[in-house]
């Protein structure tokens, strides 16, 4: 695979799952936005990090401005860890409305070293909801 087809297979690494009930009776509801102008603001991900105990819920939420809402990638300076991918990463809109805004689907860091034992700054990120996702979404529905 060309690294340029990589690139652009990230912009929709995401999944939608069909269930056969609706399981918001039990769970709750996760709604679904997008914006054009994007979003600035406090997000939250919740997920089972691969630096904890096995099978632990963990969640996070931490400050983004995303400057492009047309854009597919979502970046966020929240502290994730491998084993999270897939994990939504969602905004708070009111006192009790949460929506989906994106998807986790990577951590990275900037090696400070050969080996990468040090990082010099880490970046976070995912497919952000926009417009073609959010159809596509709807539309599956």
């Amino acid at each position: 695979m060309e690294a340029s087809d990589y690139n652009n297979a990230l912009n929709y690494d995401l999944a939608v799952i069909q269930l056969a009930e609706d399981v918001g009776y039990k769970t709750g509801w996760l709604g679904m936005s997008w914006n054009p102008k994007g979003y600035k603001g406090i997000i939250y991900t919740a997920g089972y990090p691969g630096d904890k105990v096995f099978g632990s819920l963990w969640s996070t939420s931490c400050r983004v401005s995303d400057a492009k809402g047309t854009d597919t990638r979502f970046v966020t300076m929240c502290d994730v860890w491998p084993g999270q991918s897939g994990s939504p990463i969602w905004i708070k809109p009111s006192n009790s409305t949460y929506e989906l805004r994106a998807v986790l689907t990577y951590e990275s860091c900037r090696c400070c070293s050969k080996d990468c034992s040090c990082c010099s700054g880490k970046f976070n990120g995912g497919n952000a909801i926009n417009a073609m996702h959010y159809a596509s979404i709807q539309a599956w529905r």
